[in-house]
């Protein structure tokens, strides 16, 4: 969350809002219209049911995602090879050509942010089957190792953090993996995602789950050439309504899905929150976008 929505993750709003109780087995969503890229079909294979062995379930994730290893070509470090096409690009230009290039190569370099009950066992796993079907990811811990059980426990902890130690968090993320070319961002995390989507040449696509604002709010504008996916439950508290629709009007094209009468973090499974059928249903949308990208021509 970011923006106005900032307001409830550092601590101008009193405690968090209740919950919503209902489920539902087979959630559906809404997409923005746009053109898809055709896409082969593939064969479904139902995963273990809720009542199942969660192990089973989790081996049945990472054989659905996992691919042969792809390996990424090294290139020369720096601007300076660039001559051999007819110019030199400045330092950030080359930085870019670099993350689209490599994205192009089937390969995304993810930068994924935590929510506001930090790096959970849940995230990391799902970090786990990105990395199993090709891609590679990093997971900045902006609680530095801490995690909380509850919700109003960890906004408290961001509140105290505060803004400024989570966009260091983000820029010095950045900095470390200068291939990376996507973000993903969970809740509080759509925060600093979204703060690099529109800073940082090098990303081209983000994906916000729970979470996104007017780009106006975080300092800047928003870049056209980014790919959005958004991701939340319907109806959210901590979404509210009309809340993306500033993002919306700047970012044409985007991947948008609601998922009606879930709870905010439906995707962790270390989250009260968690509904297992609507965690699949995300992660195979997240995984076909993923693939998208690689095969989306990028200036």
């Amino acid at each position: 969350m970011c923006g106005n929505s900032c307001a409830v993750w550092f601590g101008q709003r009193s405690k968090p809002p209740a919950q919503s109780q209902s489920r539902t087995k087979n959630p559906g969503a809404t997409q923005h219209k746009q053109a898809h890229t055709p896409r082969a079909k593939r064969r479904h294979v139902r995963p273990p049911g809720r009542g199942s062995d969660p192990n089973a379930r989790e081996e049945h994730r990472l054989s659905r995602h996992k691919s042969p290893t792809r390996s990424r070509a090294r290139r020369p470090i720096g601007p300076l090879h660039a001559h051999h096409h007819g110019a030199r690009l400045s330092g950030a230009a080359w930085v870019a050509q670099e993350a689209r290039q490599a994205h192009t190569e089937g390969i995304a370099e993810i930068i994924l942010f935590h929510h506001a009950q930090g790096l959970t066992e849940g995230l990391r796993k799902m970090a786990d089957r990105l990395r199993a079907s090709g891609h590679v990811v990093h997971t900045p811990d902006m609680y530095s190792g801490v995690v909380f059980d509850r919700l109003d426990e960890g906004l408290a902890f961001a509140s105290r953090i505060g803004h400024d130690a989570i966009e260091e968090v983000a820029r010095r993320a950045a900095r470390q993996h200068p291939h990376a070319d996507t973000v993903i961002g969970f809740s509080l995390g759509a925060f600093p995602a979204q703060l690099l989507a529109q800073e940082w040449m090098k990303i081209h696509q983000v994906a916000l789950i729970a979470g996104g604002c007017a780009p106006a709010e975080l300092g800047g504008d928003w870049r056209v050439d980014v790919r959005l996916a958004l991701h939340a439950a319907d109806p959210d508290d901590w979404v509210p309504p009309g809340s993306l629709e500033p993002l919306l009007h700047y970012a044409r094209g985007a991947h948008v899905h609601r998922y009606p009468g879930l709870g905010h973090m439906f995707v962790d499974p270390s989250s009260p929150d968690y509904d297992a059928d609507a965690a699949d249903l995300f992660e195979e949308r997240l995984f076909a976008w993923l693939e998208d990208g690689s095969r989306t021509p990028h200036a």
